[in-house]
């Protein structure tokens, strides 16, 4: 290879380093986003779950103040089924198969990531040996 073959092809895989840097930061700032939206659904959940737990105590307040069965029987019903119903019990589900989905999307980009990092390894190895080609040619 002449001096001018080795310069150019050292410049592409410059470029091609170039391009996976570029790879590695949206994959990191794919995970960055990823992460708050994974925070966003575990506050959600926990909230979900604190409000779950205050009106049942609530109510089991509301069955202790009122001596009314049929009161405390249509409102116990109604409670139950808010709380523990089909409805909240698909919520909760669909809750944790974003969680989940989110968690491997976040291990996807990490492994985009690792993979880049590879690349550039391998990348700067090729240039190190064009240079040391270079050198030993003059």
């Amino acid at each position: 290879m002449t001096d001018n073959d080795l310069n150019q092809r050292i410049s592409q895989l410059r470029a091609e380093i170039a391009a996976a840097e570029g790879r590695i930061a949206e994959a990191e700032k794919n995970i960055r986003q990823l992460t708050a939206l994974q925070k966003s659904c575990n506050d959600y959940h926990t909230k979900v779950g604190d409000s779950k737990s205050k009106r049942k105590t609530k109510r089991e307040d509301f069955i202790g103040i009122l001596n009314q069965d049929h009161l405390v029987d249509a409102y116990g019903y109604v409670l139950d089924d808010i709380l523990n119903g089909e409805v909240y019990n698909s919520a909760s589900h669909n809750m944790d198969e974003i969680k989940t989905e989110v968690g491997r999307e976040i291990e996807r980009q990490h492994a985009i990531i690792s993979s880049c990092r590879s690349e550039i390894s391998r990348l700067n190895s090729s240039i190190d040996s064009l240079r040391q080609e270079a050198e030993s040619a003059n």
